[in-house]
C-alpha cells in the first residue's frame, strides 16, 4: 500500500506558487505600457492569474502583445495541469484512508475481545462459535487477500482484520 506524501506534496504546491509568482511579474513586464494593454500594474496582473486560474476569465483584463498572449496560453493550460494533480492527490489521500480502515490499521474499539493469528477453516469455525457466544473476534493475518475473504463472512462490528 502506498502512503500519501506530504512533503512531496507541499513542495510542488509551494513550486507551482513561485514558478506562477515569477510567471506574474514576466506578464506584467510584457504587458506595462502596451498600447492597448489595461494590465499596468501588479494587481491587475493578480487579477488575470485568479481569474485564468479559476477559469472564470472575465476578459475584463487580457494581454494584448504576443508574448504576452502566449503567456497566457501558458496560464490556461498549466491551470488544468494543477487541477489534476490537485484532484488526484485527494483521491490518492482518500484511497489511502480507505485502505487503511480496510486493513485494520486505524486500530480497533474492541475491548475483552480474542485475538486469533492467522486465517484457516479452524480459525473460521472458532471465530463463528466465537460470534455466536457473543464474543468480538480480532484477526491478524499477513495476507492481504484473507482480509477480503474474512470481510465476506462477518462484520466490521462482529470482527476486526489486521
Amino acid at each position: 500500500m502506498k502512503r500519501p506524501n506530504y512533503q512531496t506534496f507541499g513542495f510542488t504546491l509551494a513550486v507551482i506558487a513561485v514558478a506562477y509568482g515569477i510567471l506574474v511579474f514576466i506578464m506584467l513586464y510584457l504587458e506595462r505600457g502596451a498600447p492597448g494593454s489595461r494590465m499596468n500594474s501588479l494587481q491587475d496582473a493578480m487579477w488575470f492569474v485568479v481569474a485564468t486560474f479559476t477559469s472564470v476569465g472575465y476578459g475584463d483584463i487580457t494581454p494584448v502583445t504576443y508574448w504576452g498572449r502566449m503567456l497566457g496560453f501558458v496560464f490556461l493550460f498549466s491551470t488544468l495541469g494543477i487541477y489534476g494533480f490537485v484532484i488526484g492527490q485527494i483521491a490518492n489521500f482518500m484511497s489511502t484512508l480507505k485502505e487503511q480502515k480496510e486493513m485494520g490499521l486505524n486500530g480497533s474499539r474492541f475491548s475483552n475481545h480474542v485475538v486469533i493469528m492467522g486465517w484457516n477453516d479452524f480459525a473460521q469455525s472458532v471465530i463463528t462459535h466465537l460470534i455466536a457466544a457473543g464474543r468480538q473476534v480480532a484477526v491478524v493475518t499477513k495476507d492481504r487477500a484473507m482480509i477480503d475473504i474474512i470481510r465476506e463472512y462477518y462484520s466490521f462490528e462482529q470482527v476486526f482484520t489486521l
